[in-house]
């Protein structure tokens, strides 16, 4: 695909999708943005179009030539109620079938639809190395990021419109997203390790992010499920280790499991304490190389 072309990003008004519409603009794209808040959108992005999802169903002035779908509710932030999981289920689910629905009545079919998952969807699998092939164990997590997928299921069987899946990893920046809530109490020169420390955790820089989104859109041969996720995976412990040697922490709390899972329940359980030693295989096989592989360079190498 070349510049030029018109994208649509849903959810592009969030911590990815933010950063997105700004390369993607600087890159030669037109960009819409599809956001449930409008004005904060426009204030955030005033390069780009903005509509609300209530006007994708009246169509859209200019054809588009992809759609990447960024749209989701956090999983972050507090125990999963109730209440939270269905809003988790419905702000992805819902989202998607609307666009799957766009697609599939719109007069000129975009050419590639770009959706976002999470590694999640593998549950947890200890020290085992996770790749695009893996089998998931059950937990929400997975159901969550499965339904998610299966939403496109018309897609394929409907269009020939070339589909990529993303399943994320903890996306890393030094301003915005999960980086900022856990390296709080480093800045404050105290280290956290969850539980025992021995768990895996799947990092990825945003800008790598950035870059195999756009690597996706333009390369024409790419239709398939990838994980973004760094090549080089760590251990809770050596997370902390290298958080604490950048913020010069000297101080380092272990913070038990049990305190975590009373705290916060069943997200404790699947989002730090689950051990997920993923690895982006499909990603490499096919060429993409990435900027930021080892943590502790990514450290030193961006302002965080």
């Amino acid at each position: 695909m070349t510049t030029g072309k018109h994208v649509l990003i849903a959810g592009g008004s969030g911590f990815v999708g933010q950063a997105l519409a700004k390369q993607l603009n600087t890159a030669g794209y037109e960009v819409t943005i599809l956001s449930r808040n409008p004005n904060k959108a426009r204030a955030l992005l005033p390069f780009a179009q903005v509509l609300s999802w209530d006007q994708l169903a009246s169509g859209l002035d200019t054809p588009v030539a992809a759609i990447i779908n960024l749209a989701g509710a956090s999983i972050a932030g507090g125990r999963w109620t109730a209440s939270k999981k269905e809003r988790l289920v419905s702000s992805r689910i819902q989202s998607t079938q609307a666009l799957v629905s766009f697609c599939q009545n719109a007069a000129k079919v975009p050419l590639v639809f770009i959706n976002a998952s999470a590694i999640g969807f593998y549950g947890d699998h200890g020290n085992a190395v996770i790749t695009e092939e893996t089998q998931p164990n059950s937990c929400f997590s997975h159901r969550l990021c499965y339904d998610w997928e299966q939403t496109l299921t018309p897609l394929k069987e409907t269009t020939d419109i070339r589909l990529c899946i993303a399943r994320l990893g903890v996306v890393l920046a030094s301003s915005g997203g999960a980086f900022g809530q856990m390296a709080l109490p480093f800045k404050a020169k105290v280290a956290l390790q969850n539980g025992d420390g021995q768990q895996w955790f799947s990092w990825v820089a945003l800008q790598d992010v950035l870059n195999a989104l756009q690597w996706m859109l333009e390369n024409e041969l790419a239709c398939d499920t990838y994980n973004v996720t760094s090549p080089e995976p760590v251990r809770n412990t050596e997370f902390t280790k290298h958080l604490a040697n950048h913020f010069e922490t000297k101080v380092t709390l272990k913070v038990p499991a049990k305190l975590l899972q009373l705290a916060l329940g069943e997200m404790a359980d699947e989002l730090i304490l689950a051990s997920q030693r993923v690895v982006p295989d499909q990603l490499v096989e096919e060429g993409f190389r990435f900027r930021h592989v080892m943590l502790d360079e990514l450290l030193a190498f961006s302002d965080f």
